[in-house]
């Protein structure tokens, strides 16, 4: 056991509003994973937190870029005290640092065609950066890209395009079996799919007044959020969750931004995007892109 002269501790420079909130109180906590980008904590009640080496905020995130290697296992201990988070040889202490919460953008109803020119400007740069991986190749063909690759699952595309075309004519609820569909597509701690019905929900929750579907979008959203927790990862549930709230990394924020408004410019969204996940911000555009496009030309 470490004695308290060998402890080191760590201060953070942000931390997301709702992790704050998971880490007051007496909280029992174990190590879900840990990565060169940082820890991921298991709570009570599938719930996580994660502490991250990087530098991009997130709801559920804690900016430690000074963290050093701990050489933890999954399912070591750690106790967590009213914002104190006692870990192997490491206590982080948040107390002090800034809180972080994505603002909701609420935009008025945009230039469908201003849409359409920034979204195929973000996807032409990730589909030549992902080359295929993940579902990014789905951009192509819902962008209508010139020169787009042959999809290689023709079912999912349709599924796609019918949860874009009944989104557009007002039905938000019959979508839901259609994304449900796509939880647990794919591998790793966030599958395609998952980051997929991210995506969507991110969406649709910061542009829902664009649809005056309000008592739809909560269903449509509650019905994700409970069938990600069964079906899913417990990392991809939790961030799905946020999404309703429209709480996400900020690089995703970010590129929702970007395509409503114009800022910031598309070159930094696909720069953004491209460096969440292996494939995951392509993946998740796939999911904005069906909300976006789904109003009238």
């Amino acid at each position: 056991m470490t004695s308290a002269s060998e402890l080191i501790s760590y201060r953070p420079i942000f931390l997301g509003d709702p992790a704050a909130q998971l880490l007051q109180g007496t909280v029992p906590a174990s190590v879900m994973g840990a990565t060169s980008k940082g820890v991921f904590l298991l709570l009570a009640e599938r719930r996580m937190v994660f502490l991250s080496r990087e530098q991009y905020r997130g709801p559920l995130t804690v900016n430690l870029p000074d963290l050093p290697d701990l050489g933890l296992v999954n399912g070591a201990a750690a106790a967590i005290s009213d914002g104190v988070i006692r870990l192997s040889s490491a206590v982080i202490d948040t107390t002090g640092a800034e809180h972080w919460r994505a603002r909701l953008l609420n935009p008025p109803l945009p230039e469908p065609g201003n849409i359409l020119a920034r979204l195929r400007h973000v996807a032409r740069r990730l589909v030549d950066d992902k080359q295929g991986a993940g579902l990014s190749g789905l951009l192509g063909a819902l962008l209508k890209l010139p020169d787009a690759a042959p999809i290689d699952d023709p079912q999912l595309l349709a599924d796609l395009q019918t949860v874009r075309a009944t989104l557009g004519a007002g039905d938000v609820q019959t979508v839901g079996p259609l994304l449900t569909g796509c939880l647990g597509r794919g591998g790793g701690l966030t599958p395609s799919g998952d980051d997929l019905v991210l995506g969507f929900l991110l969406a649709i929750s910061h542009c829902r007044g664009w649809f005056g579907a309000d008592e739809s979008i909560e269903q449509l959203s509650a019905q994700l959020v409970a069938q990600a927790a069964r079906s899913t990862t417990t990392l991809s549930a939790n961030l799905i969750a946020m999404a309703v709230l429209g709480q996400a990394d900020e690089r995703l924020i970010a590129a929702l931004s970007g395509v409503v408004t114009g800022k910031p410019e598309p070159a930094a969204v696909a720069s953004g995007l491209a460096s969440w996940g292996n494939s995951s911000g392509a993946d998740a555009l796939v999911g904005m892109t069906l909300v976006l496009t789904s109003l009238p030309e």
